[in-house]
């Protein structure tokens, strides 16, 4: 099934430690994004070939339709508006 996305953009919304866009990097381009700053730049160090963003995605600085997937693990219960963060998550995926 991970087939289906090489090439492909992706985006892991709440990435922690990035363990998980270690693993999607052999398929695309990988961009891991947390409102940790410390867990950024540990990720950063461990995988240097994702790029990490520290920030919410509210707010952060990336442009509408910029991704193909978007991972969320163990994120959605911890947002305040929901509504709002899947409204960010179709934003941000190619139409």
């Amino acid at each position: 099934q991970l087939a289906s996305i090489k090439g492909k953009r992706v985006v892991d919304v709440g990435c922690g430690g990035g363990w998980l866009c270690n693993a999607l990097s052999p398929y695309g381009a990988v961009t891991g994004l947390d409102l940790s700053p410390a867990m950024i730049e540990r990720a950063g160090q461990r995988y240097p070939q994702v790029r990490f963003i520290a920030g919410s995605i509210a707010d952060c600085d990336l442009p509408a339709g910029s991704f193909d997937v978007i991972v969320t693990l163990e994120v959605l219960s911890h947002v305040p508006d929901q509504a709002a963060f899947m409204r960010r998550c179709a934003d941000l995926l190619k139409p």
